[in-house]
């Protein structure tokens, strides 16, 4: 899949990620760890390329309902994606989104790999 940028997903600014994301695994749900997947995302930068790998797992508030997701890099930092009610207002911890205020790869890649097989809209 290629581009993190479509249409009603995640705001942007004038200073957008560009790159592109793709399952190595698609999510399936697992009975002892739940719904999982293996995600690449690389962006393009002024430096070249950057391609990291995450464990992408599933978010659950104290009702049972979706909030968001994990990104689990194998060095094991991870970076929380805050749906906040939707795809519009979603945060991240890293401090791409944190310090320059922008939506940042990991929001851009996960929404574009999750809507190309029908998890996102």
């Amino acid at each position: 899949m290629n581009g993190l940028s479509h249409n009603h997903g995640p705001q942007v600014n004038d200073n957008v990620v560009h790159g592109k994301a793709r399952w190595i695994m698609k999510p399936v749900t697992l009975p002892e760890s739940g719904w999982q997947g293996l995600l690449s995302i690389t962006s393009y930068t002024h430096r070249g390329e950057n391609t990291k790998t995450y464990l992408v797992e599933k978010l659950f508030d104290d009702k049972g309902r979706l909030a968001g997701y994990r990104l689990t890099q194998d060095n094991g930092e991870n970076y929380d994606i805050d749906l906040e009610f939707n795809w519009q207002g979603a945060t991240c911890e890293c401090a791409d989104h944190v310090y320059r205020q922008r939506s940042c790869r990991h929001i851009r890649g996960l929404w574009a790999a999750l809507r190309a097989i029908g998890e996102a809209t």
